[in-house]
């Protein structure tokens, strides 16, 4: 037979300063991971299953990368904080992060790149913090963000 290994760790941090394909096959083991920190990245990792792997992550930090963030990070339903900050790529946020209801905080400043925001903003109930500071390019906020309430 073989060995099962249960791994408890609560928190990952890859400051890759390169290329990560993808992320590894053994991320799934991490069934107590809280918290990924992914730092300048050149390009993002895929992810397959990532609602199932990174099911119980509540913060993810995503920051100084060169490319957008990748589309898996929509489907995590747990996710509270989200730091996007240092992005130079992203122009825009991925409409699949409006899927994020739970998400409390969000940091976007320094995202120099950053022209808009998705028109469902407002969808984001939940939302108390929303940091854009040194985002020069957004001109405006979406009309559906007046409802957030936080």
């Amino acid at each position: 037979g073989g060995t099962v290994v249960s791994l408890r760790v609560g928190a990952l941090d890859v400051d890759a300063r390169a290329t990560l394909g993808d992320l590894p096959d053994w991320l799934d083991q991490l069934e107590n991971l809280k918290a990924l920190s992914l730092e300048r990245l050149q390009t993002c990792p895929q992810l397959a299953c990532a609602e199932e792997k990174l099911r119980k992550v509540v913060t993810i930090r995503f920051t100084g990368c060169t490319s957008s963030p990748p589309t898996w990070m929509g489907s995590l339903t747990a996710l509270r904080t989200l730091d996007l900050s240092g992005c130079k790529g992203l122009g825009e946020l991925p409409e699949g992060m409006l899927s994020l209801t739970g998400l409390r905080t969000l940091n976007l400043s320094f995202c120099d790149g950053l022209r808009k925001l998705p028109e469902g903003m407002g969808k984001l109930k939940g939302l108390r913090t929303l940091i854009l500071s040194w985002c020069k390019l957004l001109k405006e906020l979406p009309e559906g963000m007046g409802g957030l309430t936080g």
